[in-house]
């Protein structure tokens, strides 16, 4: 048996939205699919130990609950107007990386999930410098804002599953190890709850990302009452957060 530390999310109601608590579990391993769930229900249990007030959740396709799978950016989709269909999150993530001399490599656009994340142009291409997206680049600082900006949009075209999202007050993500990875799925989900506790308008934020290309000033996106989440006129996704 050996000990792995993974992070758990919780959404605040002020910058960066979320706080990181760490949880140190046992594992015989954590390579193939039956580890890697056991993995989730020790982190899981070790957290609920000390923190019962907490609704967990696991977001990825090993997740034991099917929201949580339904939440990774490997399921969740997202609509791209240029191409006419539904991507998932994952390929649009990766088919948007610019490196210094290379990419985007847009033909991850038509490959499975896994074999966008794992192409191997994407690890030999050194540094991501920014990211492509429908003819608009995007800067890497902060390093959340694409990945948060294209998975949160996805929220708001699936309603029914983000409405699902209210039952829970952390996050997980098995396969997201920080001493590795940037951007977390679990992170992301926690950052916007933190941001909806905080009355922030999100869908106005993320129009405003779309239209400038960078994080906005919180604070002039404060609401005066809440809002339901996601709220029901964002049904036309094409017009609040596609160019033409």
């Amino acid at each position: 048996m050996s000990k792995i530390t993974r992070p758990v999310f919780i959404p605040i109601n002020r910058k960066p939205f979320y706080k990181q608590i760490n949880i140190t579990f046992e594992s015989s391993g954590i390579s193939t699919y039956e580890e890697k769930q056991e993995c989730i229900k020790a982190l899981h249990s070790n957290f609920s130990k000390k923190y019962p007030q907490y609704n967990i959740l696991e977001i990825s396709t090993k997740s034991l609950q099917e929201l949580g799978v339904q939440l990774s950016a490997f399921n969740l989709m997202k609509y791209e107007a240029p191409l006419k269909k539904k991507i998932a999150v994952e390929n649009i993530y990766q088919a948007s990386k610019k490196f210094a001399t290379y990419g985007p490599y847009v033909d991850l656009f038509y490959v499975s999930p896994k074999e966008a994340k794992k192409d191997e142009r994407i690890s030999s291409s050194g540094k991501v410098f920014g990211y492509i997206y429908q003819g608009n680049e995007f800067p890497t600082t902060p390093e959340y804002l694409f990945f948060d900006y294209i998975y949160i949009s996805a929220l708001y075209e699936n309603p029914r599953i983000a409405h699902e999202i209210i039952k829970y007050e952390a996050f997980t993500d098995i396969e997201f190890d920080p001493g590795i990875g940037t951007n977390c799925q679990a992170a992301t989900v926690a950052r916007l709850k933190g941001m909806l506790s905080a009355n922030l308008d999100v869908s106005a934020i993320l129009k405003e990302i779309e239209k400038s290309h960078k994080l906005p000033c919180f604070r002039n996106f404060k609401k005066k009452f809440s809002c339901e989440f996601p709220p029901q006129e964002h049904k036309s996704i094409k017009k609040h957060f596609n160019s033409d």
